[in-house]
């Protein structure tokens, strides 16, 4: 058993979003929720929320899945649930990151059913 799946399975697997500075939205998971936040506020994470930060708020759930797999699927959908409420440019997350045109490819997969979330 890796290390990853071993520690999801012993601590759990949090979904955090991060509201950022300019109405700016990161989705993430973790099983280490503390390690991953201050990494986030020290700004060792992706240029997307080393640009807009700091955070202004958090919201943070412990998933009833242990599973990975399942964990990175309820990722996606709720990035794909916030980038329907708050638009493509400011959501960031999951399978749908990198830069805008790398999540715009993604994003439109997925909505004209190309891949399954």
């Amino acid at each position: 058993m890796n290390k990853t799946k071993y520690l999801d399975e012993l601590r759990g697997i949090y979904l955090y979003i991060l509201e950022l500075q300019k109405c700016k939205y990161y989705v993430g998971i973790t099983h280490n929720i503390s390690e991953r936040i201050d990494k986030h506020i020290n700004a060792q994470t992706t240029d997307f929320v080393k640009q807009n930060l700091p955070i202004k708020n958090m919201t943070i759930t412990l998933l009833e899945t242990r599973d990975r797999k399942q964990a990175l699927i309820i990722e996606d959908r709720k990035t794909i649930e916030l980038i329907a409420k708050y638009g493509i440019e400011n959501v960031y997350g999951g399978k749908i990151s990198g830069n805008i045109a790398r999540r715009k490819k993604w994003y439109f997969k997925v909505v004209n059913n190309k891949i399954c979330i």
